[in-house]
């Protein structure tokens, strides 16, 4: 259950946004779950996570998409740009960003937290949910790793490959959007979702 767990609205707008690219009218998605369109354009206003999953099911059902997720962190990957390219010019190298950058639930709301870990001779970018039954649940895992992974790659003055990824859920039929998202270098039925990146790349500038 989620309880009384709540989202910021950019969160909705980012599957809305999704839904839309794929021939799904907004409209429709907000009026199934008694939404009015207006609440949408405050960006400080919060919403039920149970509402924002019910969207996203919806958004899914209607698509029939399952990479419906990658497209949504993608978006919302673009929707924080500005916070992103501020904080580069605070900090010197990937290091220092991901020490200062807001956690997850600061800027989307109660969906779970993003850990960096070393790993060998990788940094191990880590999906922790706050609700275990979103822990293997495709779509929200596949936002987070690809926002992840589109803002690394992004920020930095040099290429930050994932080098390989991990997923809770079993394998899908088709991976090749995933392929083309975060390598060939894939893995799924793991314990955390997780993206493997190159160690020195915290050093990067």
């Amino acid at each position: 259950m989620t309880g009384g767990a709540s989202v910021y609205v950019s969160c909705l707008n980012a599957v809305l946004q999704a839904a839309a690219a794929l021939g799904v009218e907004p409209a429709s998605l907000l009026r199934d779950l008694g939404i009015r369109p207006e609440r949408l354009k405050s960006q400080s206003e919060r919403v039920p996570l149970e509402q924002y999953l019910e969207l996203y099911r919806k958004a899914l059902e209607r698509t029939g998409d399952p990479d419906l997720g990658l497209y949504v962190g993608h978006i919302i990957f673009f929707s924080g740009m500005n916070l992103h390219l501020y904080m580069t010019t605070i900090c010197r190298n990937l290091k220092e960003y991901f020490n200062v950058i807001p956690s997850t639930i600061k800027l989307r709301g109660d969906t779970g937290r993003v850990l960096i870990r070393p790993r060998g001779d990788y940094i191990r970018l880590e999906w922790h949910p706050l609700q275990d039954e979103t822990r293997r649940w495709r779509p929200l895992v596949d936002e987070m790793l690809k926002s992840s992974a589109d803002i690394v790659n992004a920020i930095c003055a040099l290429p930050v490959p994932v080098l390989a990824a991990e997923f809770t859920y079993p394998a899908p039929d088709n991976t090749r959007a995933l392929k083309r998202a975060f390598g060939s270098n894939l893995k799924f039925g793991c314990e955390t979702s997780c993206l493997y990146f190159a160690r020195e790349s915290v050093r990067y500038p």
